[in-house]
C-alpha cells in the first residue's frame, strides 16, 4: 500500500473521459455475443441484439428477454477482468422496465434520470418496426433522488443567505437553477419544474417574512417580489435583477447522435446533415439548409455546427422572404457580399 500522488482522483473533472476510454469497446463485445435474429417457438424474432447505454462507468443493457441480460452481465463481467475491472454488484440490478409483479422492481434509475414505461392506448404508443403500437410509451424525467438533492442544495442556499442582501441571494440561487434545468430541459420535466418553483417560492417568503418581522406580509410582498414583462410574482430586485423560475427553461427535446458518431471524424456531411434537425435552429434556416444540401452558396463549403449562418437576400430586398430569395451564408460569406463599411477618416485629436 502506498499514497497515490499524481494522477487523476475519482470524480475529478477528466474523470469520466479517462474512464470513456479505458471501457471503450464494451458495449461491441456485449452486442457481438447475441445473434441479431432467433426463433422462439417457431417464430422468427428480429433485432435480439441488445441496446447498451454507457457513461464513464455507468452501463446499461437492456433486452425484452432476462436470460439475454444474464447472458451479457457474464460477457460485461468477463470483458473487464481482462482490464483487471469488475463489475460492483451492490449497484447491479435486473428490473423491468414496464411490468410489476413479476419479482422485478418497475423501472431504474440512471445518470440522475428516471426510465420508465408505461401502458397508453393504440393512439400514444410506441411502434415497432412494422410501425405497429406496442401498447406502451417511455417517459424519461429526473429521478426521485436527484429532485431531492437539489431542492437540500437550494434549500441550503437560503439558509446560508438568511442576511445577505436580495441580489447575492439571486445570483447563488440562478446559478445552481440555470445549471440544474439544462441538464434535465431534454426530458419529460415540466411539472418537476413547476414543483420545484411552487416549493423555492415557499421558501424565499419565509425568508423575506424572518427578515422583517416587523412588518405585514403585503409590505413584504411589494418589496421583494416585482413584475417583469407579463410575469408578475418575480422575485427581483429594484434594479432589474432577477430569480429564473425553473419552468422558465424552455423544454428541448435531445437529438440522438447515431452509433460511433463524432466531431472528430471527418464525416461533415453526417453533422451538416444533423444540423439542419437541430431543435434550436430557425426554422427559415433549416429549410435553406436542406434546399443547399448543407452547403454555402457562396464559398462551396458546408455549414458546420458552431459556424455562424446568417439568411442572406438575393435582391437586396428585406422585406422578400420568399425561399426563392433567400441564401443561408456563413456570416464572413455574408460580409463579402455586402461589403464591410469601413471609416477610412482618420481620428480627429484635439490639443488644448
Amino acid at each position: 500500500m502506498f499514497p497515490t500522488e499524481e494522477g487523476t482522483p475519482q470524480g475529478g473533472v477528466i474523470s469520466p473521459l479517462l474512464a470513456n476510454i479505458a471501457l471503450h469497446g464494451l458495449e461491441t463485445a456485449v452486442r457481438a455475443a447475441i445473434p441479431g435474429s432467433i426463433t422462439i417457438n417457431g417464430k422468427r424474432q428480429r433485432n435480439w441484439k441488445p441496446e447498451v447505454v454507457r457513461y464513464a462507468d455507468d452501463f446499461v443493457i437492456l433486452h425484452r428477454d432476462v436470460q439475454v441480460i444474464n447472458k451479457c452481465q457474464q460477457v460485461a463481467q468477463e470483458w473487464l477482468k481482462q482490464i483487471g475491472l469488475e463489475i460492483n454488484w451492490e449497484k447491479t440490478q435486473i428490473v423491468h422496465t414496464l411490468e410489476s409483479g413479476k419479482g422485478y422492481e418497475t423501472g431504474f434509475d440512471f445518470l440522475g434520470f428516471e426510465i420508465r414505461q408505461y401502458q397508453t392506448d393504440k393512439h400514444n404508443s410506441a411502434r415497432n418496426y412494422q410501425n405497429e403500437p406496442l401498447g406502451f410509451k417511455t417517459i424519461i424525467k429526473p429521478s426521485k433522488k436527484a429532485i431531492q438533492r437539489h431542492y437540500k442544495h437550494l434549500a441550503a442556499i437560503l439558509d446560508q443567505h438568511r442576511s445577505a442582501p436580495q441580489y447575492v441571494l439571486i445570483q447563488r440561487l440562478n446559478s445552481a437553477i440555470a445549471g440544474w434545468t439544462n441538464y434535465y430541459k431534454t426530458v419529460c420535466s415540466g411539472k418537476t419544474f413547476r414543483k420545484l418553483d411552487e416549493l423555492i417560492y415557499k421558501k424565499l417568503l419565509a425568508w423575506a417574512i424572518r427578515r422583517h418581522q416587523d412588518i405585514g406580509i403585503r409590505e413584504v410582498v411589494n418589496k421583494y417580489w416585482r413584475q417583469i414583462g407579463k410575469a408578475k410574482w418575480t422575485f427581483a430586485t429594484r434594479e432589474g435583477l432577477y430569480l429564473g423560475w425553473h419552468s422558465a427553461t424552455p423544454k428541448i427535446r435531445h437529438l440522438i447522435v447515431k452509433g460511433s458518431k463524432s466531431l472528430f471524424d471527418g464525416n461533415w456531411q453526417y453533422w451538416t446533415t444533423r444540423l439542419r434537425k437541430h431543435p434550436e435552429i430557425n426554422p427559415k434556416v433549416a429549410k435553406l439548409l436542406k434546399l443547399q444540401k448543407g452547403v454555402c452558396v457562396h464559398c462551396g463549403l458546408l455549414l458546420k455546427s458552431g459556424d455562424l449562418i446568417e439568411v442572406h437576400h438575393q435582391d437586396g430586398c428585406r422585406s422578400n422572404n420568399h425561399l426563392n430569395n433567400l441564401m443561408a451564408l456563413h456570416r464572413h460569406c455574408h460580409d463579402q457580399i455586402h461589403g464591410q463599411k469601413v471609416d477610412k477618416q482618420k481620428p480627429k485629436i484635439s490639443t488644448n
